[in-house]
């Protein structure tokens, strides 16, 4: 998970807008798959990804460094908005969208025999083992803190992960690459 010093968030807080533009890249991309771990849509992942920054700048003053740190902090908000934002789509009877062709989008690359590795992965997994293995692998996302954000226990995010190495090491090998 993207870190940021403590001294940015103090920075942010004072309107430092290049504090927040740190902080926002820093934690964009694992705010996202966060999101659409729960909501399971592109375009309602991103709305939520949206809607917790314009939490986390309205509530910024809410953040006690002693009491938490601000990775936590931001999961819980994060937590807060999703929910609020399915309770919301149930209220209104509006259905959630699955999108089959999600595709990891890679930043920055054009690289297309990476994107049709990730979405075979990602088909060969299923959506939940192929987010805790890019949590892990991709974000470098903590097994305690991949079982905060997933409500999995440490143990199962820990195996599912192991088995999501192996998918992977059988993939790379039957498309002819070393497997490590």
């Amino acid at each position: 998970m993207g870190r940021v010093k403590l001294r940015t968030i103090k920075e942010f807080r004072n309107g430092n807008k290049d504090a927040f533009e740190d902080i926002f890249y820093a934690y964009k991309d694992i705010l996202y798959y966060y999101s659409y771990f729960f909501v399971k849509d592109y375009d309602d992942a991103n709305d939520c990804v949206q809607e917790i920054f314009i939490k986390v700048v309205n509530c910024i003053e809410s953040f006690n460094e002693f009491k938490s740190p601000f990775e936590a902090w931001i999961i819980i908000t994060a937590k807060s908005v999703i929910y609020n934002f399915i309770r919301t789509k149930k209220r209104y009877f509006k259905r959630v969208i699955l999108d089959d062709d999600f595709v990891l989008s890679v930043p920055d690359t054009n690289n297309r025999i990476l994107e049709d590795t990730l979405y075979d992965l990602e088909e060969m997994m299923g959506r939940e083992m192929y987010i805790i293995y890019i949590l892990r692998t991709g974000y470098n996302v903590t097994f305690d803190n991949i079982s905060k954000m997933t409500n999995l226990p440490r143990e199962t995010t820990r195996r599912i992960y192991y088995k999501s190495l192996e998918i992977v090491n059988n993939y790379l090998g039957d498309k002819g690459y070393d497997k490590k």
